[in-house]
């Protein structure tokens, strides 16, 4: 489903260029199921879907995200850009990076869309606008 909505949405370039980098910078440590939830014990571990580290580039706060699945949880907030606001069921685009980055092989640990292949999709295939 991922190819069939390239070239389709775009982002504005300084929020599409901040995305990237974070993604690709490995402050964020990848989970599923969530946007944002400690993976351990201790609250010490904070793992991030992809689109939990495109609201924490846009300056959501951290409670906001915590613990919120991406299909239940309305992005609402006006630093989100428009093309990944609403409820992740309901928006093509979210959907499918969500989808990226939680359809996991058969190895728990192992995503088949790492941070970098999300990447690196959203920059060959979500247009850049000033």
């Amino acid at each position: 489903m991922h190819d069939e909505i390239k070239n389709k949405y775009s982002l504005p370039w300084r929020f599409k260029k901040a995305w990237i980098k974070a993604l690709k910078s490995g402050d964020y440590i990848q989970g599923t199921g969530a946007l944002k939830r400690s993976i351990d014990i201790n609250n010490s571990e904070i793992a991030y879907c992809c689109l939990g580290v495109a609201c924490a580039v846009a300056g959501v706060p951290e409670d906001e995200i915590d613990g919120e699945f991406i299909d239940d949880w309305r992005i609402r907030y006006e630093s989100v850009p428009d093309v990944l606001q609403g409820v992740a069921e309901d928006n093509e685009l979210a959907k499918v990076l969500s989808n990226m980055n939680d359809n996991c092989s058969n190895d728990e640990d192992r995503h088949r869309f790492s941070f970098t292949d999300i990447a690196d999709w959203i920059d060959h295939n979500i247009k850049a606008t000033r």
